[in-house]
């Protein structure tokens, strides 16, 4: 698509404004030759929240139209955004393999040239990480409530194209789909520069700046229904450091307990690792590879496009940047792709065990992450029955395991 940048008309609005949401009409009047009133409003809201939440106060002298500069706070932009989505809904009318009006938004604004600096991660770390202050942070607490409403339910069986059953008032919800609410509030101004909050709940401000989920592990006790007022109590009880493969890693775990009408329903016990920068122009490390058993039986194939990471983004209220924002992904962290939601391969493994097994309840599920996944490439998922449960499989396009799930049924 030919972007071209209308001249700014004159106007007594704020300059800040004008020259951020004029050329953002400009796109896509340029797209089909005409705006509707819609995205006019949808266009001009998002940049007034992102106006609003990075706490623009700047003019833009008339050269800002050739080339814009965004604040060091980009990521509150595509924060911004992605609250509007969800908001308002707007992603209904997605094509497929196409961002959304806001998506396409927020991506020309995160592509405009920034300052110097603001698209990198802090360029050293310090050598000596005090593990032992981190850890003294083990045992904080946390707890919140949630009401287990209908919409995401019914906005994730969309975007995952499933058959799941009406968000009814008393439907149970999808085992593994609890993770869809309880969701984060973090405000623009602790968004750290990869768009990832700069401490999260119990966890703490952390030295290393790159994160990667690691693994989690479910127990299931009763199931939860729409309508449900629930409570959850979060602790932090395990901050380790180890050396591996790429470089010194934190790892953060922290468990989480679910409590329905009827007392504890989940419990889960998360892992986030936490990495060290990734030198300007190189790769970011590969794991060690390797390859599942011979002899599974279950076989499903994904691929998940832009317009599926950003709804998951937005449906989990994920601003990590490496979900959405191509350059930063391969620029700065040296990902080859976009990168896939962790949570969103687990998810796409929990729902390949319940159709492979639909007369069966999920007791625990353990997930331990290995490899990560990337857009627009081939995911397969294979599995086969055991004793107690059955074992899967997420793979990458090479054939070697991204993901590995051992379940156990009651």
């Amino acid at each position: 698509m030919a972007l071209t940048w209308l001249p700014r008309p004159s106007s007594n609005r704020p300059p800040e404004l004008v020259c951020r949401s004029w050329p953002i009409l400009a796109v896509i009047i340029g797209e089909r030759g005409k705006a509707t009133a819609m995205e006019v409003l949808s266009a001009t809201l998002s940049v007034t929240l992102a106006a609003i939440a990075s706490g623009m106060n700047r003019s833009c002298a008339s050269s800002d139209v050739e080339t814009p500069s965004y604040p060091a706070a980009s990521a509150r932009l595509a924060a911004s955004a992605v609250f509007f989505q969800s908001l308002t809904g707007n992603w209904a009318n997605t094509r497929m393999a196409q961002p959304s009006l806001i998506f396409r938004v927020s991506k020309l604004a995160l592509s405009m040239p920034p300052k110097q600096g603001e698209r990198h991660m802090p360029d050293t770390v310090s050598p000596a990480i005090d593990i032992d202050a981190l850890r003294g942070h083990i045992g904080s607490k946390v707890e919140d409530k949630d009401i287990i409403t209908g919409w995401p339910m019914a906005a994730m069986t969309s975007a995952l194209d499933r058959q799941e059953a009406a968000p009814e008032p008393g439907t149970p919800i999808p085992q593994g789909w609890h993770q869809f609410w309880f969701l984060p509030t973090t405000r623009p101004e602790e968004l750290g520069p990869d768009g990832a909050p700069t401490s999260s709940g119990v966890i703490p401000a952390m030295p290393l700046p790159r994160r990667m989920f690691a693994g989690t592990t479910w127990t299931f006790h009763q199931p939860l229904h729409i309508g449900d007022a629930c409570r959850r109590e979060t602790e932090l009880v395990d901050m380790q450091m180890k050396s591996g493969s790429t470089g010194t890693l934190v790892f953060a775990t922290v468990v989480s307990r679910i409590y329905g009408p009827n007392g504890l329903a989940i419990e889960e016990e998360r892992g986030t690792a936490y990495r060290e920068a990734v030198p300007e122009g190189a790769s970011s490390g590969v794991p060690k590879r390797e390859e599942p058993p011979a002899d599974t039986v279950w076989e499903r194939e994904h691929v998940c496009n832009e317009a599926l990471l950003f709804r998951f983004s937005a449906l989990t209220f994920n601003t990590h940047r490496i979900h959405y924002d191509t350059p930063w992904a391969k620029d700065v962290e040296g990902y080859p792709e976009l990168v896939v939601h962790g949570p969103l391969s687990s998810t796409l493994l929990i729902n390949f065990v319940r159709d492979m097994n639909p007369d069966k309840t999920i007791k625990s599920y353990r997930m331990r992450a290995r490899a990560p996944l990337f857009a627009n490439t081939p995911i397969r998922l294979v599995g086969k029955p055991t004793e107690a449960g059955c074992d899967c499989w997420s793979l990458t396009p090479e054939g070697t395991i991204a993901m590995q799930v051992n379940v156990t049924f009651a």
